[in-house]
């Protein structure tokens, strides 16, 4: 009787940098995860998120699990974008992985998306603002009112 011992040391799982911007409304943040070497047996990772943007309002979470199937490196985390009209500070969603099956965590295994926002808060003058009539070289002052669309 011949006994074969599979020796093979499982590969690591982490993502393959540690942060990434995106403006919120880019639409899909993408994050990929990477083996160390490519295995015969599909591995699956869990996929937490927290940080400052709300799940619901500023993204759509992703699935808790990643799969990469067997004789791949590398999964990719696809999160929808939620963009709105409020002028904000930036955001981020943290990414931690967790709980591998057939590979084992390497130390990159936490990643932060900074979500910047497009939406530039108005700038409105306090007074009247001069100006040059560009046609007559005459003085003119402007003045603006803001209204609530």
């Amino acid at each position: 009787l011949l006994t074969i011992q599979n020796t093979d040391v499982a590969p690591t799982i982490a993502f393959t940098a540690p942060t990434s911007f995106n403006l919120e409304q880019s639409g899909t943040a993408s994050v990929i995860v990477r083996l160390s070497a490519v295995t015969a047996q599909t591995t699956t990772v869990t996929v937490s998120v927290s940080g400052s943007a709300t799940a619901g309002l500023d993204y759509q979470a992703p699935s808790a699990t990643l799969q990469i199937p067997a004789d791949t490196f590398e999964g990719t985390i696809f999160i929808p974008l939620l963009a709105d009209e409020l002028a904000e500070q930036d955001e981020t969603i943290v990414l931690s992985l967790s709980a591998p099956n057939s590979a084992t965590l390497s130390s990159s295994s936490v990643h932060t998306i900074t979500l910047t926002d497009g939406n530039v808060a108005p700038v409105i003058a306090n007074g009247p603002t001069p100006a040059v009539n560009p046609v007559t070289g005459t003085s003119v002052n402007l003045s603006f009112a803001a209204t609530d669309a």
